[in-house]
């Protein structure tokens, strides 16, 4: 529910540029998989996090989104290692966005 606030309370381009800019400034060493900064990838992903998170209550329609994502990032070289650094810079950026309406029970529903 909070996650969707937030998604209500910011446009979806602010929440996914503050992702990214997040992501990227941690990351540093996959820098070399984006051939964009956070303003130009942010919408997009703002975009995709509003459509996944307003599917939370259809799993199938979920898994379809989330499935559909895998191509591309295989094609740029994510790989499994990838994806810890990815998920605690969202987390953060809810954190960051959210303040204490991102309890410590929602943080540990992400884990």
């Amino acid at each position: 529910v909070a996650v969707v606030n937030l998604l209500a309370a910011h446009t979806r381009s602010e929440i996914g540029t503050a992702f990214y800019t997040t992501f990227l400034a941690r990351s540093q060493e996959l820098s070399h998989m984006f051939t964009s900064g956070a303003e130009a990838l942010g919408p997009k992903f703002g975009e995709i996090l509003d459509s996944i998170v307003a599917s939370t209550d259809n799993p199938a329609n979920m898994h379809e989104q989330l499935k559909a994502l895998a191509p591309m990032h295989i094609k740029k070289g994510v790989t499994a290692e990838h994806l810890p650094a990815m998920g605690e810079a969202l987390l953060d950026t809810f954190k960051d966005n959210l303040g204490s309406r991102f309890t410590t029970e929602m943080r540990a529903a992400w884990d």
